[in-house]
């Protein structure tokens, strides 16, 4: 059998031992069509986070920055499993809350909380989906993306560029593969960079980011690398069948 990683970065970390079975890398992908285009115009003056509140994910770092800076800075995802804003809260003021023993939720506890209490500019969404989710994005000034951890992948990070949206990353896991620095986005080295960057996200086209997603993580594209990836596959089947049978003829 044979197998595709969805990012080279996913491919590395792998048992060396499937080196012989690994295949070409195939990106994930979206239809961009399903996600609206918004030009600099259309921009409004805030940043965002699209994923679970983890410390991989590196919300703490988005948000200390934010509050630095004084920027505006909108927020989405789960907390724990916990997707409504609403109950997030109920939870944290429930001192026998089941979810007080889960790793996630003092991680929103103690390290993105205490700034939403001081800055009326640092906000909570809750879980965001449909068309809700695509105006949050798409209306943004930059989805920010500083995981602490080398992230195979990042789906949140296409849907965002498919909108018009940079992002600026921590350059870690697949971030390379998929931002490229100063077109769509920019990728930091450390705080101090992701800082830099903020501030220069006007340098970024929001049509180059569209162009990206629609050259390199197309749907349509993902289907052909995939149905060459099954042609590749068969033909290194035979190949392996003929030189057993050559094997046992010898």
């Amino acid at each position: 059998c044979y197998f595709v990683s969805i990012s080279d970065t996913m491919r590395k970390s792998m048992p060396s031992e499937l080196d012989k079975n690994m295949l070409p890398t195939v990106h994930n992908a979206i239809d961009a069509s399903r996600f609206p285009f918004v030009d600099k115009e259309g921009k409004k003056n805030y940043f965002i986070t699209l994923a679970r509140f983890s410390e991989e994910k590196g919300q703490h770092i988005a948000v200390n920055i934010s509050a630095r800076k004084g920027y505006r800075l909108r927020m989405a995802g789960t907390v724990a499993t916990i997707s409504s804003a609403r109950r997030v809260m109920l939870e944290l003021a429930n001192p026998l809350s089941r979810y007080r023993n889960d790793r996630d939720f003092r991680y929103y506890s103690d390290k993105i909380l205490p700034y939403i209490l001081r800055s009326p500019r640092i906000t909570y969404s809750g879980g965001v989906s449909g068309r809700k989710k695509l105006k949050f994005i798409s209306e943004a000034k930059a989805l920010l993306f500083p995981v602490t951890w080398d992230e195979p992948f990042g789906m949140a990070v296409i849907e965002a560029l498919a909108c018009g949206t940079p992002v600026i990353a921590m350059n870690r896991g697949a971030m390379s593969e998929i931002i490229e620095h100063g077109v769509n986005g920019f990728l930091a080295n450390n705080e101090e960079e992701f800082a830099e960057y903020m501030e220069r996200i006007d340098e970024i086209d929001p049509k180059e980011c569209r162009r990206t997603v629609e050259e390199n993580f197309s749907a349509t594209a993902m289907a052909e690398a995939y149905v060459e990836r099954y042609k590749q596959a068969i033909d290194l089947s035979k190949s392996l069948k003929n030189s057993y049978i050559l094997e046992l003829i010898g």
